[in-house]
């Protein structure tokens, strides 16, 4: 069948399938920035559901602040979300300082919770330090001040 077509048409499918193949590896491969992004909204969307498996599934296992590791974050973030009726997390800026594999991410947020005695909304900046491990990128350290 493609013996038959014509020389223009030929170079017409073969420029078709070049930019396909461009197109497709743009998606597939994502930038360390949109990479974090989506860790930073795994954690957002834990605190949202209050699902502690998704929110630390944006924190490293060797995650360190000086003062909590991972399994002390683990636990504060379960009394946390125990609290609340309902938590509601709004960003409104990240900045990204990328070197490698090691980040540094500004994040300003407006965080808003429900309790019984009624609702309380604060605006806050948060400093989170990231590392790209294997699985992907993950919060080493900055969850401690929460």
């Amino acid at each position: 069948m493609f013996s038959k077509l014509l020389p223009s048409n030929k170079r017409l499918i073969k420029l078709v399938l070049i930019l396909s193949l461009a197109a497709g590896l743009t998606y597939c491969g994502s930038s360390p920035t949109e990479q974090i992004n989506q860790a930073l909204d795994r954690r957002k969307e834990g605190m949202i559901k209050k699902d502690i498996d998704i929110y630390m599934s944006a924190v490293s296992r060797s995650y360190d602040d000086g003062k909590n590791s991972y399994a002390d974050i683990r636990k504060k973030m379960q009394d946390f979300f125990s609290v609340f009726d309902k938590i509601e997390l709004q960003i409104e800026d990240r900045s990204f300082y990328i070197s490698g594999k090691d980040a540094k991410v500004v994040e300003k947020y407006i965080l808003s919770f429900s309790f019984p005695a009624g609702t309380q909304t604060g605006k806050a900046e948060q400093l989170f330090i990231m590392r790209k491990e294997e699985d992907g990128w993950r919060i080493v350290n900055g969850l401690g001040n929460q």
